[in-house]
């Protein structure tokens, strides 16, 4: 069993063995109270990097009044219904980056109002990076229904990715060790689209190496494994932890796929009905299609297995060398 950073915390938040290292002596601040917000915006920063990168243009827009100009506006956001996974890619991926920093210093005897800080820095970042995003493309758009439409779906998709980036980033920073596992896995999904932002145009003007678009695909499985060992199975929220990253691992890629072809397709822009449809139909392909899913998912499970055995036999060792010393 984990022990606890302090006694006085309600049981079951966050094990000294939390990512990172063991509390400071004594429980006390090892982090100044500063460094805490500026942890949780650089990481809601470095989860918009990729973005960045490229440039930050905005992405072609439909409905933009007018012609649209030589040199698109700088938004914080991919604003656009071809980009919507990459949305939660770059939201997400800060919450979970921020909330393995936020555990860490809880670790090290911040308390949770250590999270609570490091929480607040990333929301800041987030959410003007949605405000500005929104503010620019509304500015942009001609007037009508549609266009009202398409700000307030995209939007609300923004506000969505918000708010999964924020439960990421409390599961991990404050979670028992299954809830920070599930945590986790959100932030792996989020990696796995995350990585090629910065390589790979939505529409399609960049050539990638075939391999490499094959080796983003093992970026979520690996790390859905590696967060499963990490955790451990020895308890029921642990074994259905598990079990639900793994689900996950089977079903985020035919998800995230199914989304993007359905709000990418123009000719259903304007028949939703049809837009779910046509999107059930490509998740339901995706998903029983054994070839697509069977190889992230045995990579998964596998390395799962190797974490935990190659876990167990260092705790046993480790418990030898006690006896005999």
């Amino acid at each position: 069993m984990d022990e606890f950073v302090n006694e006085a915390r309600p049981q079951g938040l966050v094990p000294d063995s939390a990512i990172g290292g063991a509390p400071s002596e004594g429980g006390h601040r090892t982090v100044p109270l500063w460094a805490e917000p500026l942890a949780g915006a650089v990481a809601a920063v470095v989860g918009l990097g990729p973005w960045l990168v490229r440039g930050a243009r905005l992405p072609v827009q439909n409905l933009w009044e007018g012609a649209t100009p030589a040199e698109a506006p700088v938004v914080l956001l991919p604003f656009s219904q071809y980009t919507v996974t990459s949305i939660f890619a770059l939201l997400v991926m800060g919450g979970a980056l921020a909330g393995i920093a936020a555990r860490v210093l809880v670790s090290r005897g911040g308390g949770r109002g250590a999270a609570l800080r490091v929480g607040g820095g990333l929301v800041a970042v987030q959410v003007l990076a949605a405000l500005q995003t929104v503010a620019v493309v509304g500015a942009g758009l001609r007037e009508g229904r549609d266009s009202a439409v398409y700000l307030a779906g995209i939007g609300g998709g923004v506000v969505g990715c918000l708010v999964v980036s924020a439960g990421a980033f409390a599961l991990i920073a404050l979670a028992p060790r299954p809830g920070v596992l599930l945590g986790l896995t959100a932030g792996a999904i989020a990696a796995g689209l995350w990585l090629p932002i910065a390589l790979v145009d939505p529409m399609g003007t960049t050539s990638v190496p075939m391999w490499l678009l094959r080796a983003f695909t093992y970026v979520m499985p690996i790390l859905v494994g590696v967060a499963i060992a990490w955790a451990g199975v020895r308890t029921v929220g642990g074994v259905v932890s598990a079990l639900v990253s793994l689900a996950l691992v089977w079903l985020a890629p035919p998800l995230t796929t199914a989304v993007w072809n359905a709000l990418g397709s123009r000719a259903l822009a304007r028949d939703l009905g049809g837009m779910l449809e046509y999107g059930a139909g490509i998740f339901r392909q995706y998903a029983t299609d054994a070839a697509l899913v069977g190889k992230p998912l045995m990579l998964a499970v596998a390395v799962a297995v190797v974490g935990l055995v190659g876990r167990e036999a260092l705790a046993r060792r480790s418990r030898l060398g006690r006896r005999t010393s």
